[in-house]
């Protein structure tokens, strides 16, 4: 479900710090069960791929934002 735009980073921020501890506390990528391995988690793997793309999209944007402040 979409966030509504007046609490779309706060209630993202939430769920983007559940990714990270869960990869923090992952001794290996096969551990995160995206289906590298197993085959059976596509949507998972395509998922994990785009947050990364997504989050250095955001930290670009970020950094262009505030130069501007």
């Amino acid at each position: 479900m979409p966030n509504m735009s007046y609490c779309m980073f706060e209630n993202t921020a939430g769920d983007l710090s559940q990714v990270v501890e869960a990869m923090y506390n992952a001794k290996e990528l096969n551990d995160l069960n995206l289906g590298y391995y197993h085959g059976s988690n596509y949507h998972e793997k395509e998922g994990f791929e785009a947050l990364y793309r997504l989050c250095k999209a955001y930290v670009r944007e970020y950094d262009r934002l505030k130069e501007d402040e």
